[in-house]
């Protein structure tokens, strides 16, 4: 059985998580996208992540359905791999 993952992909310069997703679907996993609010009396601060999982049901959970969101396909993006990773398509360029 394998675990659900979380992974924290805040970034100003990057938009991760169309990669990330591209990733977990070369794998046969799904993802969808949290972002937390801001409460700076807290120390809070409003973060993007990802959630991967290969279990439907997951995202069928009340709370993960109501917080998570799909992520829009990018089909200009390859999949990273050991042996390409490029970040200029995930530059945040005027978007």
């Amino acid at each position: 059985m394998q675990a659900n993952r979380v992974v924290y992909v805040s970034n100003s310069y990057l938009d991760l998580a169309p990669e990330v997703a591209r990733v977990a679907d070369s794998d046969g996993l799904e993802a969808r996208s949290v972002e937390s609010s801001s409460v700076p009396a807290e120390g809070a601060y409003r973060a993007t992540w990802v959630l991967v999982s290969a279990n439907p049901a997951f995202f069928a959970e009340p709370a993960v359905r109501a917080a998570a969101m799909p992520i829009p396909p990018r089909p200009d993006l390859r999949v990273w791999t050991d042996d390409y990773s490029s970040l200029l398509p995930v530059l945040r360029l005027g978007r």
